[in-house]
């Protein structure tokens, strides 16, 4: 019993510090970021966590509104996600609605096009290597590669994959799937320390208190909790900036940040998760990636470098002073 309570808390302590990681998006003064909600009550998919915007673009230029969260955390490393368990309710600790199905559920209502949002699922599991899944999940953004899991008849591989996953969700074509799975994400979590060291970075920039590594306990953990409590779960700026001044969290003014026009360059995801947070224009470049590898090498002149070209005549013209990220290949 005691092994049981502990494995929930520490799952609630991870789902509160990613949640508190997004909501120190909040305090950039570049960011997107305009709503951040716990345990959403509007939404019965993917309401772990969800993340609101306002001139947010996806890395193909589609207006993107919110990133709705499934969290999952486990307490050991002795599991792997497959393609079989994302249609297994007891997966997501759930009886009879699979994590695929609530996918369904989300999109069809707030993604009816595929790209109004992304549905994130979060974890520190990875996917099995040896698994279906696994050959069409891009390393770079979180995505599965149509491209290759469309690839083959109803008898090969991907195939039976395919043909599961329209029986399981009740749909009569891949199109209807290949919608579905468009906006869906699934991203490898950090563990829970490496979650509170780069949450405290965050927390220092946006003017709030970190935590004492020494400490027994953690605040913010214990605060989302006594929120939610309260039935307060969806949060403004202000609205986080006077809870924290009111628990006596709030340590000052967030970073002041240069003025200089912020240009933002990304061909991987790793320690550029949130770079739209801290640029005024960003092209993105994630989709011809698979993690560190291009998806086919002729796009380097192809797509690569016109997109650049274009991209810095365009936003560059009016512009004295920038400062460049370049989160990177080196070709780049």
């Amino acid at each position: 019993m005691a092994r049981a309570i502990a494995a929930r808390t520490k799952g609630d302590d991870y789902q509160a510090r990613w949640f508190w990681l997004q909501v120190c998006r909040l305090f950039s003064d570049r960011t997107k970021v305009v709503r951040v909600v716990y345990e959403a009550n509007n939404v019965k998919s993917f309401d772990d966590v969800v993340v609101h915007f306002e001139g947010m673009a996806d890395e193909e230029g589609h207006p993107l509104f919110a990133e709705y969260y499934q969290v999952k955390f486990h307490v050991t490393s002795g599991g792997a996600l497959t393609w079989e368990s994302m249609m297994n309710p007891a997966f997501i600790n759930a009886h009879s609605v699979s994590l695929l199905k609530r996918l369904k559920n989300a999109q069809e209502k707030h993604a009816p096009t595929g790209t109004e949002a992304h549905f994130i699922l979060y974890s520190p599991w990875d996917i099995h290597p040896d698994d279906s899944l696994a050959k069409v999940h891009s390393t770079s953004d979180g995505r599965l590669d149509w491209h290759r899991l469309s690839q083959g008849g109803e008898r090969s591989e991907l195939g039976r994959l395919r043909a599961a996953w329209r029986q399981h969700l009740g749909l009569s074509s891949d199109e209807e799937l290949r919608n579905i799975l468009r906006p869906l994400r699934i991203r490898r979590g950090r563990t829970l320390a490496e979650l509170q060291d780069t949450l405290n970075d965050k927390l220092h920039r946006a003017g709030l208190c970190p935590v004492d590594e020494y400490r027994l306990s953690n605040p913010y953990d214990e605060l989302t909790r006594k929120l939610l409590q309260n039935g307060q779960t969806e949060f403004s700026r202000s609205d986080i900036e006077n809870v924290c001044k009111r628990e006596n969290l709030w340590m000052g003014q967030a970073a002041i940040e240069t003025s200089a026009y912020q240009v933002g360059f990304r061909s991987f995801l790793r320690w550029a998760e949130h770079l739209e947070d801290q640029t005024d224009v960003m092209l993105d470049l994630l989709h011809f990636f698979n993690g560190r590898r291009i998806m086919s090498f002729n796009l380097w002149q192809e797509d690569i470098l016109p997109s650049i070209k274009q991209f810095l005549n365009r936003e560059l013209q009016q512009c004295e002073q920038c400062d460049l990220h370049l989160h990177v290949h080196t070709s780049i």
